[in-house]
């Protein structure tokens, strides 16, 4: 096996609770759009992003660049392309990801269209800016109050890439047990 060069030694993820994450979906799904100029479809969108990150441990960056045409609604996968690295995989989900992502599809009106974003901008002609997920994101932590307290050097704290954490522990937690 090749050796896999660290970046930091005492780099310490974030694992949300439980608890946390029941107050970060309870709060994603009662999202009110004070601001005009937010897109109006990030009130629809961002649970299922948020459930897609912490389900299937994907990266922001290339789960709202996802097409129409890379997911398979029938088998439960998508097709990851261009991700971090120029890699490519293939990532299965649960049935009842797969049940919600079918819903979001049918009352976004994406399930025909092969050739648009599965998460779609209301505002331009492109997908939803990763950014006003994570702003939308930050805004759950802080009024939840989700932080670390007495953060170490390399110790980052909570944000949007430690669902991807949590999806990667509880996965290896799982493996462990059976």
């Amino acid at each position: 096996l090749p050796i896999i060069p660290k970046v930091h030694e005492d780099y310490v993820p974030y694992i949300f609770s439980d608890a946390e994450l029941e107050h970060i979906f309870e709060e994603a799904d009662s999202i009110v759009l004070k601001d005009p100029k937010a897109d109006p479809n990030l009130i629809i969108e961002f649970p299922v992003i948020i459930r897609l990150l912490y389900s299937c441990g994907l990266r922001i960056g290339e789960t709202v660049k996802i097409s129409m045409c890379d997911v398979d609604l029938e088998n439960g996968v998508l097709r990851m392309v261009n991700t971090k690295g120029d890699k490519h995989r293939l990532v299965p989900m649960s049935p009842g990801m797969s049940d919600i992502l079918k819903r979001y599809c049918m009352a976004m009106g994406l399930t025909r269209n092969h050739d648009g974003w599965l998460f779609p901008s209301a505002l331009k002609d492109d997908h939803i800016s990763d950014r006003a997920i994570k702003r939308r994101f930050e805004m759950i932590l802080s009024k939840k109050g989700i932080r670390l307290h007495n953060r170490k050097k390399h110790e980052r704290g909570p944000c949007l890439c430690c669902l991807r954490h949590v999806f990667a522990f509880k996965s290896f937690a799982q493996t462990e047990r059976n």
